[in-house]
């Protein structure tokens, strides 16, 4: 009939519909399904010459994060997302631009997809995310526990990697602070705390 329709198209009818996927069969795993499909779900076209993909659709991203998060969890939405960061031609700027949006409203479920999208990549900085988490506890206080893991992980994953950046002599202490977004007296404060 001329009519193109997407393969998540066909798994919200199916669901609707009451009929589940099968139980096991030969082929790509749920999540393998929506890396290869996270172009097309949100609509975006084929990748330009220069490996980006370009936005077709004049639909708001928020109305786009807001479809599939009702099609999908936060997890499998964080996903697509940390998928198509890397794909899309802003870099995932207007993605996390929506997310760091749902983190000062008021709805939780929307929070928690926040939360979950990049796991605290939203911010450019520590302080950024430091500060914004501390008023995210302060209205809805059931996220504390969320937001203090996801920035022990960043301190974890950063602090080493920045330490030896530095300790090598790959950058010096002020470019490797500004690169990992911490400040020059943190990252002295590491350094001095290896030695």
């Amino acid at each position: 009939m001329g009519y193109r329709v997407t393969p998540s198209t066909v798994w919200t009818i199916l669901k609707d519909a009451g009929i589940d996927p099968a139980p096991s069969r030969a082929g790509p795993s749920r999540r393998e399904f929506l890396a290869a499909q996270a172009h097309w779900i949100i609509g975006w076209t084929f990748p330009r010459g220069d490996g980006v993909i370009a936005r077709v659709s004049t639909v708001s991203m928020e109305t786009i994060l807001l479809g599939l998060l009702e099609r999908m969890d936060a997890e499998n939405l964080a996903y697509v997302c940390e998928t198509l960061v890397w794909n899309v031609e802003d870099n995932g700027a207007e993605i996390m631009a929506v997310c760091r949006s749902w983190l000062t409203g008021s709805d939780p479920a929307l929070i928690e997809a926040a939360l979950t999208v990049n796991d605290g990549l939203l911010f450019r900085t520590r302080d950024e995310m430091s500060s914004a988490f501390t008023r995210l506890a302060e209205r809805h206080p059931q996220f504390a526990p969320r937001t203090t893991e996801i920035l022990r992980n960043w301190d974890d994953h950063t602090k080493p990697k920045a330490v030896q950046d530095v300790l090598q002599g790959t950058w010096p202490l002020e470019t490797a602070a500004r690169i990992y977004g911490i400040t020059e007296d943190q990252l002295r404060t590491w350094i001095n705390e290896t030695r």
